[in-house]
């Protein structure tokens, strides 16, 4: 009785909300129960949940190698297992290689199977050039993983591995790799998966080289896209270290950017980035998500030992005031007190650039502080030509300042500050009230100012314009000893 009272509850519930409340889905799971009271107004804009049961989510990797930099694709291991994916896919090149001596092989391979060991998702690999270059490798392929070339299937999709070595290696394209994978044994074995499961919703291909990127397509590849005419597919590969989708056969062909491999690693607009590929299977086929590296953490990102950590670290470095005498300044230092407020040893760097009137020295330091230690750290101002202290163009140091949180976590924080000598200027008596209306006519001079700034914005440098120029002038009357201030910029 209590379940016909829940279907007959859902049902006048859906029919209240069909004309308030709308959702696109492509869900067929199972509906929500609210457990507010139906009315005709309602806090949500539907109930079919996003968790169709033919979806699933997977992980594609791309090169590691080709000039790795050290600890992305360890790191990227876990920051997969964030993403419980089903399965992780490689599009290959996870080792240097090109090597036939099976020690240097046993080593790079026990490497990645220690890095994959941590992953909670099965991980299905796909040979690249770095991973089969001669004979040695792929018989070494051979004895470690059996074929270069697979299929399974998963929830009605067909994933299809294939071996791009044995189209044609990449530093000889016109020669299959030699050893025991033979090029026309593939081609046949594509030909016959496909038509046994012709019926599949959905196909993804992983091919290391992109073999349809070519100025002359490989012969064997355009076969392959003939096998794979009429069926809904999509291919990811790698081997060029950036990202490009491509259309081809009303289809999407990706090319994944790198998961630790060389890049000079220009930014997403170039498509140089550490990325891995979240694809969502759907009943229209995948969604893609690609991941940059460094935007992937764990709820461990800040926590409240890290946050006050920052915080002292924000307070470490103080300036101190330096007061300089005289008309014209020519040289001088600016002080800066730097205090270690952790129980552990604090690295210490600074970047000084004077900018365009004055040279600082030490350019750049690089120190250590010891737990709690204080220490007072001087950079040296000079002008060779001189300037009025009132139209000194600042410099800027930078301060980075880094630690460890007691759970190893690294701790980094940045600080700036101007570098420009102080010194106590006059301030004249106002004999005539000043109107507080924009006008400046009625200052007979701005007589402090600057020509340029050694930074604006996120520029290296700045040369004097109109945009860039700075005149102020204080003075004070008997209500106001404070000054009066107006500007000019």
């Amino acid at each position: 009785m209590k379940a016909q009272y829940r279907i007959g509850a859902l049902a006048a519930l859906l029919s209240l909300l069909a004309g308030c409340a709308t959702q696109a889905s492509r869900s067929t799971g199972t509906w929500l129960h609210p457990t507010t009271k139906p009315a005709a107004a309602v806090p949500w804009t539907g109930l079919s949940a996003n968790d169709a049961t033919e979806d699933f989510h997977f992980v594609v990797v791309t090169d590691r190698t080709g000039g790795h930099r050290a600890g992305v694709f360890r790191d990227a291991m876990g920051k997969i297992n964030l993403l419980e994916p089903a399965f992780v896919l490689s599009v290959g090149d996870l080792i240097e290689g090109y090597t036939d001596d099976p020690k240097v092989l046993d080593t790079e391979w026990n490497e990645i199977a220690s890095y994959v060991g941590t992953l909670g998702a099965p991980f299905f690999y796909a040979a690249g050039n770095h991973d089969m270059s001669n004979a040695v490798m792929a018989e070494t392929w051979q004895d470690r993983f059996g074929p270069s070339w697979y299929a399974f299937d998963y929830k009605d999709v067909l994933f299809l591995v294939l071996n791009s070595e044995a189209f044609g290696m990449v530093h000889d394209p016109s020669t299959p790799v030699p050893g025991p994978f033979v090029q026309a044994e593939q081609m046949a074995w594509i030909q016959k998966t496909l038509d046994d499961n012709a019926s599949r919703r959905w196909t993804i291909v992983i091919v290391h080289q992109p073999l349809w990127d070519t100025p002359e397509i490989h012969p064997d590849w355009l076969a392959v896209e003939k096998m794979l005419a009429g069926r809904p597919h999509t291919v990811f590969a790698g081997h060029q270290h950036r990202y490009v989708k491509h259309r081809r056969n009303e289809q999407s062909y990706i090319t994944l950017a790198t998961t630790g491999g060389g890049s000079p690693m220009r930014g997403a607009s170039y498509g140089e980035f550490d990325e891995v590929a979240l694809v969502t299977m759907t009943a229209d086929g995948p969604v893609i998500a690609n991941l940059d590296l460094e935007g992937i953490h764990d709820e461990d990102l800040v926590t409240s030992e890290h946050r006050a950590l920052s915080e002292a670290l924000a307070k470490a470095i103080r300036p101190e005031a330096e007061i300089h005498e005289g008309e014209i300044f020519t040289s001088g230092r600016a002080r800066f007190r730097v205090e270690n407020p952790t129980d552990q040893e604090l690295v210490l760097e600074a970047d000084s650039h004077g900018g365009v009137m004055m040279t600082a020295t030490p350019h750049r330091i690089r120190t250590r502080l010891a737990p709690r230690e204080m220490r007072t750290i001087e950079i040296q101002l000079s002008s060779d030509a001189g300037a009025r202290f009132e139209n000194l163009e600042s410099g800027r140091i930078r301060w980075t300042l880094k630690a460890a949180a007691d759970d190893g976590t690294p701790i980094v924080v940045t600080a700036q500050y101007a570098l420009l000598p102080e010194k106590r200027l006059p301030i004249r008596r106002r004999i005539a009230a000043v109107e507080i209306d924009g006008d400046l006519g009625e200052w007979a001079a701005l007589s402090i100012g600057s020509g340029g700034f050694a930074e604006v914005d996120n520029a290296a440098s700045s040369e004097a314009g109109e945009n860039t120029t700075l005149r102020f002038a204080v003075e004070h009357d008997d209500e106001s000893p404070l000054g009066l201030l107006r500007d000019a910029g």
